[in-house]
């Protein structure tokens, strides 16, 4: 099975071009809130492994893709 659904794949920010599965990406970051964060992506396994302080407040799962969410990094108000 690939590591992305069809359709799906990982670009490299400002490159545009698709990258490979595990290669080092620069995070990309969104807003929540008012909390700058880095998008970050979990597969099954590592999310079953984070303690429920580990997780971040917003998350949702993407089936054959794992759990998304934003990881804090600066408080924007």
């Amino acid at each position: 099975m690939p590591p992305f659904p069809p359709g799906m794949g990982r670009f490299e920010q400002g490159q545009g071009s698709v990258a490979s599965p595990g290669e080092e990406l620069l995070p990309m970051q969104i807003v929540v809130g008012s909390v700058l964060c880095d998008l970050k992506v979990w597969s099954d396994e590592e999310w079953a492994a984070l303690s429920e302080t580990e997780r971040p407040l917003v998350y949702e799962h993407f089936p054959q893709l794992g759990w998304v969410g934003g990881v804090p990094r600066v408080q924007l108000n």
